[in-house]
């Protein structure tokens, strides 16, 4: 995909070489979950293990407990893999009978990919639902479509004609027929259609192949690329519109500390699609920064004692087992139901943030709507960071120097032009606004944060320079580690003369 040069700590692979890496029909017979066809779409060789791990998420939980809730049927997990990197597991299951909401969950359609487009992989696996049902042979024409679509920009509306590559059909099934009398048997025995009910498993296949009917598939289908050149808006950004649909402005505040303190959190609903959203939106608030601990937005049945980890974690369970997490020992775990909009546990983390950050934060949460906010919401968490940690650079410098004023090294155009107070239009300082609250029960500051090269970052100077009120918070957060390798990954990038960008969008821009 597009090349860029970005910050990587959110764990994310910044250039995928196809939308997505497997297609993955996984079917649940007497209890248990088997992946029953396999198309392997990328450039590397086919990965088992990360295979055998798909089974468990795809069911995560028996299906008796979703036949009563056709909104559960789409959702995503997150699996990592051997490079430590994000794959999203994008999933929507099919009812038997015809696909009626009613009837039982029989099959699940997963796409694994390393972009996490909710907006664009939903309505591809809805497509890909009605295809599977209506017209089986047109799935892999749709997916031919997509795949062979040419790299699209940010925001980008893409227009896939199924019927366009039926005529690789004929061409699809030679080399299918080929592979099999050569003993591959990539794609099925020849004749045998890979998408009917009663299909053989088969293996890997080579990007673009399709296997279609003589009949005509939908005329197009248009889906839309999500701008990662902009903050979140609502309602383009379905996880933070979901966010800001299922909690109130202090529930999102108090989750918002939590957050920020690197708490054990533990999300639950009784819709996967929910947890998959809200847990996903939740991270997103803390951008620049990235949790950087467990997550699992879809917590597998077969999993679930992770939640006795004693490190931080962002963990989504479906309500079912609710009963079953309170027979545990979880300890000082943050409980948010999102079906009820509670937040519990932890609510003096709050109150430690700088105040008048956090109001201008909340007002402007409290008058955004819900449907139509744009980017009002992403924009101020954007300010909360902005004014705390936005001038950061004014305190990079050599190894050794005294790490006072603007250092050796500093980001050109970040350092000291950020406003200290969200709301301020100007570079004016709004110490004498604050409500100084001393600098009782501070912790001890690291005196730096270094990467492998010449360049630190002089925390307790920056700690220094910042409002009484705010220093006590500062003291929490520069020993968290997800501001520990920002700056250590903003070093690296300062040192090579990089622009600071995540995912094509310039931090504090």
């Amino acid at each position: 995909m597009r090349e860029t040069q970005a910050v990587n700590y959110r764990r994310r692979k910044e250039n995928p070489d196809v939308f997505f890496e497997y297609l993955l029909v996984v079917r649940f017979e007497d209890k248990v979950a088997s992946i029953v066809e396999t198309y392997h779409y990328g450039s590397k060789p086919q990965n088992n293990l990360v295979l055998k791990e798909v089974s468990k998420f795809c069911f995560a939980y028996d299906p008796s407990v979703l036949n009563k809730d056709a909104e559960s049927d789409a959702f995503t997990f997150v699996l990592t893999d051997t490079d430590n990197l994000q794959q999203f597991g994008f999933c929507r299951y099919l009812r038997g009978d015809g696909g009626d909401t009613g009837s039982q969950v029989s099959e699940c359609l997963c796409l694994l990919t390393y972009l996490p487009w909710f907006g664009f992989f939903g309505p591809v696996l809805e497509a890909l639902t009605h295809l599977r049902l209506s017209d089986p042979p047109a799935v892999t024409a749709l997916l031919a479509g997509i795949l062979e679509h040419p790299t699209p920009l940010p925001g980008e509306q893409i227009t896939i004609y199924p019927s366009a590559h039926l005529h690789s059909a004929k061409r699809s099934q030679e080399e299918a027929a080929a592979v099999a009398e050569g003993g591959g048997g990539d794609c099925g025995s020849p004749g045998e259609d890979p998408w009917s009910p009663a299909a053989p498993s088969t293996g890997a296949g080579a990007a673009g192949r399709v296997r279609a009917s003589s009949r005509d598939a939908a005329d197009f289908y248009v889906f839309n690329v999500p701008d990662t050149d902009k903050l979140p808006s609502v309602p383009q950004d379905v996880c933070l519109a979901e966010l800001m649909n299922c909690l109130d402005s202090r529930s999102i505040l108090h989750l918002f500390g939590c957050l920020l303190f690197e708490r054990r959190i533990l999300f639950t609903s009784e819709k996967l699609s929910l947890l998959t959203e809200v847990v996903h939106a939740a991270a997103g608030l803390l951008y620049p920064l990235c949790w950087q601990h467990i997550y699992i937005p879809i917590m597998p049945v077969s999993l679930l004692d992770y939640v006795l980890a004693p490190m931080p974690f962002l963990i989504g369970v479906h309500k079912s087992l609710v009963p079953r997490l309170e027979t545990m020992q979880l300890g000082d775990v943050v409980f948010v139901d999102i079906d009820e909009n509670v937040v519990r546990g932890h609510a003096e983390d709050l109150h430690v943030l700088p105040s008048d950050l956090v109001g201008f934060v909340y007002n402007t949460i409290k008058k955004a709507s819900p449907s139509q906010s744009g980017d009002t919401v992403s924009v101020a968490f954007m300010r909360f960071f902005l004014a705390l940690i936005g001038s950061y650079g004014d305190f990079v410098r050599n190894r050794g120097g005294d790490g006072r004023g603007a250092a050796d090294g500093a980001v050109a155009g970040e350092a000291g032009s950020a406003p200290q107070s969200p709301a301020a239009a100007s570079a004016k300082s709004p110490r004498g606004s604050l409500d100084e609250q001393g600098s009782a029960g501070r912790r001890e500051p690291l005196a730096s944060i270094a990467a492998d090269g010449l360049l630190e970052f002089a925390t307790e100077h920056f700690v220094q320079s910042k409002p009484a009120g705010w220093r006590r918070f500062l003291d929490h957060l520069i020993n968290q580690q997800m501001f520990q390798q920002f700056v250590q990954d903003s070093l690296a990038l300062i040192e090579t003369d990089q622009p600071l960008t995540l995912h094509g969008r310039a931090i504090f821009e």
